[in-house]
């Protein structure tokens, strides 16, 4: 077990990390504002590019990889354990359905968006495969965000009391 000072700096660090993978996660939304208005393949390319490094080169893959690491030491090395309670349960549910979205379905997305501008340019926004992804991105990039902003709520409020 932590001690009550090492508890503090652990809950500061995960903190941290939680901001950068929420925080992370709502850029990404927001990049989605410039592409409406672009006008040229270089514009379009530049943007999902910044999408794809924010993601997994800069912010979201750090937030992601130290909340999760932070919160597993939190179950293992303080009270609130994995178990006890109904909101720590739902929030390891949430990170890990939002974790799994993110490698399975909206990476590879993001990936073939990424390409798809550099080799089709402008063009891309024409191409029904390019404008299908970007539409699913949208609608399943949403899922994240609401997720994890959910998932910072219950850690506020604490709902649903310990199981039993």
């Amino acid at each position: 077990m932590l001690s009550a000072n090492g508890q503090k700096w652990l809950k500061a660090i995960h903190l941290i990390f939680v901001c950068c993978w929420v925080g992370g996660v709502f850029v990404l939304c927001l990049l989605f504002i410039p592409k409406a208005s672009v006008e040229s393949g270089g514009e379009l390319y530049g943007i999902n590019r910044a999408i794809h490094w924010a993601d997994m080169g800069i912010v979201v893959i750090v937030g992601v990889l130290g909340s999760l690491l932070t919160g597993f030491i939190y179950g293992c090395q303080t009270k609130w354990g994995f178990f006890k309670h109904r909101w720590i349960m739902v929030k390891w549910i949430i990170a890990i359905t939002v974790t799994l979205l993110g490698i399975v379905v909206l990476g590879p997305i993001e990936k073939e968006l990424l390409t798809m501008s550099y080799h089709l340019g402008i063009d891309a926004l024409t191409d029904p495969t390019y404008m299908n992804l970007e539409y699913w991105q949208m609608v399943l990039g949403a899922i994240p965000l609401v997720s994890l902003v959910f998932a910072v709520i219950i850690s506020v409020l604490k709902p649903w009391g310990k199981n039993k």
